[in-house]
């Protein structure tokens, strides 16, 4: 794994253990409304971004495996 790689995997990782900061956070008792709100808003730009980051990560696989599936041919054929 190259140093980018590990550290956009950092970087993902990190996105969700702030979205599960911010259930426990909103969770609580002690969460005020205003608060609440911009927690909460800021975890659906954290999801956003996650999904990006999945719907990126899974047409990189697609391109990987057509790629793959073209070389194998031509070896096979």
């Amino acid at each position: 794994m190259s140093e980018k790689q590990a550290k956009e995997s950092q970087t993902y990782q990190g996105m969700i253990d702030r979205v599960e900061g911010i259930i426990e956070n909103i969770s609580s008792a002690d969460c005020d409304l205003d608060t609440m709100v911009d927690k909460v808003e800021e975890g659906y730009l954290l999801i956003k971004k996650l999904k990006d980051r999945l719907n990126t990560t899974r047409e990189k696989i697609e391109k990987l495996q057509l790629d793959y599936e073209q070389t194998e041919g031509k070896l096979d054929g």
